[in-house]
């Protein structure tokens, strides 16, 4: 990955009054973890200060889901449906789904295609890693990266 990206907790919150869909595996802490750190904390609160934010996450580890959004304190989506469906916006509050929209993630053909699905606007991030990820997972990651290095002039 470019180390030109930025981290999530990194990122300039410059936009207002959207629904942000939100990552966790990779955009707020390494694949599988269940700790965000307090610079990830504090930068879903800044984001929740004036957007509606809500976290989107694939992983089937729904304890660990239903965790990290509690302790966030934003919904969790993605209960029946899984990225990159466009039928996700049908868990989400009708003003949510008027709204401008942005997903934020770390996976561009996840998230990014999520994206286009919703007519969102994507923000990549810069994958956290913890160094321990599974194979799968890695070379998932490996792909996403070479498909994103053809593509990113499509999101920018």
């Amino acid at each position: 990955m470019p180390h030109n990206e930025r981290f999530f907790e990194e990122l300039a919150v410059n936009f207002h009054d959207m629904a942000v869909f939100l990552d966790a595996d990779g955009t707020l802490l390494p694949d599988g973890e269940r700790e965000v750190s307090d610079a990830a904390r504090a930068k879903v609160g800044e984001l929740k200060k004036s957007n509606r934010v809500c976290l989107c996450i694939n992983a089937r580890t729904s304890e660990r889901n239903e965790e990290l959004a509690r302790s966030l304190g934003v919904p969790l989506l993605t209960r029946r449906f899984r990225k990159p469906s466009a039928k996700i916006l049908c868990e989400v509050p009708e003003e949510s789904r008027r709204a401008e929209r942005v997903v934020i993630g770390d996976k561009m053909l996840v998230d990014g295609v999520f994206a286009l699905r919703i007519g969102a606007r994507f923000i990549r991030v810069r994958r956290k890693l913890s160094g321990n990820e599974r194979f799968p997972v890695r070379a998932a990651d490996a792909f996403d990266d070479c498909v994103w290095s053809m593509a990113k002039k499509l999101f920018s």
